[in-house]
């Protein structure tokens, strides 16, 4: 069966989005093919999309990563949400985004759901 153009889009998010969050945790792509039981050129293929992940592997990757599985999709779609790392990581901000990342997740989560909070808040300011 052959990949259609909105599969091989989600694959290539879903791709991008574990190598801005492998990056963000300061590991290679050896180290998380190793936690995954997989080679690292299976990991490329993941981050460029050329492979699908199944659901399984996206909860384990999410699992090793330390982030939900909804990470993975977030930014997806006509209905994009609330400003993220990726975003933080598109615009530059890498430093920033390195340092978040770096953060204990109960903190990180509480941070995303500021973030979150302040962009409902400007949203309705805005409507």
């Amino acid at each position: 069966m052959t990949a259609t153009s909105a599969d091989k889009a989600i694959n290539q998010h879903i791709g991008s989005r574990i190598r801005t969050r492998r990056t963000l945790m300061r590991m290679s792509q050896q180290k998380l093919a190793e936690a995954i039981g997989l080679t690292f050129q299976q990991v490329q293929k993941y981050e460029t999309g050329a492979n699908s992940v199944s659901a399984a592997r996206l909860h384990q990757i999410a699992e090793i990563l330390d982030a939900p599985v909804s990470f993975f999709f977030d930014d997806f779609g006509p209905s994009k949400g609330a400003p993220t790392l990726q975003n933080a990581v598109a615009l530059g901000d890498v430093e920033t985004a390195a340092k978040i990342g770096g953060l204990p997740t109960g903190i990180r989560r509480a941070m995303g759901a500021l973030t979150n909070a302040l962009a409902s808040a400007t949203a309705l300011n805005h409507a």
